[in-house]
């Protein structure tokens, strides 16, 4: 299985940044559901699924991005993951 592995560092503090993450699910949710990539909150934590199964986890100096691709969205895994990314830093770039 494939991975995708990354950490945002940020200076927004925990409550901003899960703000400003639930931005980055408002704006780009629909692409992610272009790859039947789903999501849900749990607390601080977003859980992924669909062809792609992980987290987004908003700590208090960082966002860390987990996702375990599965077969069919191997092939996507470039796309995917810069698309997670840069939304996420364009998101933050605008709160910064």
């Amino acid at each position: 299985m494939s991975e995708i592995h990354f950490k945002k560092e940020h200076s927004f503090g925990k409550e901003k940044a899960r703000e400003i993450i639930q931005e980055y699910a408002d704006k780009y949710g629909e692409q992610l559901k272009k790859f039947k990539i789903e999501f849900q909150w749990d607390g601080d934590t977003i859980n992924l699924s669909g062809p792609a199964k992980g987290t987004i986890e908003v700590r208090e100096e960082n966002v860390e991005v987990s996702v375990k691709l599965g077969l069919a969205a191997r092939m996507l895994k470039g796309r995917i993951e810069e698309g997670m990314k840069s939304g996420i830093e364009k998101v933050m770039k605008d709160y910064a």
